[in-house]
């Protein structure tokens, strides 16, 4: 007529399970899933079925861990790439791990594990990656000696964020920046100062220049202006971070 659904723990100190617990009764499917269980923990389950006061007999199921996979985010930032992940409850610690391809090869390279960080923490930058590399990234939840299955985040193509200096110049402003490895272009951006309202505009786009430039001549500002510029560095899709210049009158 319907089915009962029992649960025990097992506790790793004692290396014993708990008592059976009761998970569910009069249930009439053949399968179900329990959602309060946490990361790293083993549970077993058994079932009888059942009619009217007749149960049958039952037999535990071999024990199973629960496996939490993190999900990982990475992007760039200036002084490296940002790894991200989701936070898996009752995970003690994180493992990160990185992979970078070998465009000599076209291979990706193993895992190298990059360390272990406390569980209160969902973050961690790399600032040992080089400028025009491709990489990935992994993150497996911790539980004492036990770690999560994996898997892998989307690869980053790191740029360099550029260094800018500006400096006004007879013709207009001079905006000079330091190159990166592995850009197809830079793309400069200005923002002019309102001396009305106080504030500065947003940034606009004055285009991108070809790789192996490193200087750019805004013949556009005007004199009296106050002006700031940017530039980043690109790459296909791939962008570099940016910071702002200091101010520079025309």
């Amino acid at each position: 007529e319907s089915y009962t659904v029992y649960r025990r723990v097992y506790n790793e100190s004692t290396k014993k399970y708990s008592g059976w617990s009761t998970l569910k009764t009069g249930y009439k499917g053949t399968s179900l899933v329990d959602k309060n269980v946490k990361f790293g923990t083993i549970y077993s389950y058994t079932v009888r079925a059942v009619n009217g006061d007749i149960r049958s007999d039952f037999k535990a199921a071999t024990g199973t861990r629960v496996n939490v996979i993190p999900t990982v985010t990475i992007s760039n930032v200036s002084n490296g790439v940002k790894v991200s992940w989701s936070k898996v409850e009752n995970a003690t610690g994180y493992t990160i791990y990185s992979s970078t391809y070998n465009a000599k090869t076209k291979k990706w390279g193993g895992w190298v594990n990059r360390g272990t960080v406390k569980a209160e923490t969902t973050s961690w930058t790399d600032k040992t990656v080089k400028s025009g590399v491709y990489y990935k990234y992994t993150v497996r939840a911790c539980k004492g000696s036990f770690k999560s299955s994996y898997k892998a985040s989307d690869k980053v193509w790191f740029l360099a964020q550029p260094t800018v200096t500006v400096k006004a110049v007879s013709s207009g402003v001079k905006v000079s920046w330091t190159q990166s490895s592995g850009v197809k272009g830079y793309t400069v951006y200005r923002s002019e100062y309102n001396s009305a309202t106080k504030k500065w505009s947003g940034w606009k786009n004055m285009g991108t220049t070809g790789k192996d430039k490193k200087t750019w001549t805004d013949k556009s500002a005007k004199k009296g202006v106050i002006y700031k510029y940017t530039v980043r560095a690109v790459n296909g899709n791939y962008k570099s971070t940016f910071k702002a210049s200091n101010s520079v009158k025309r």
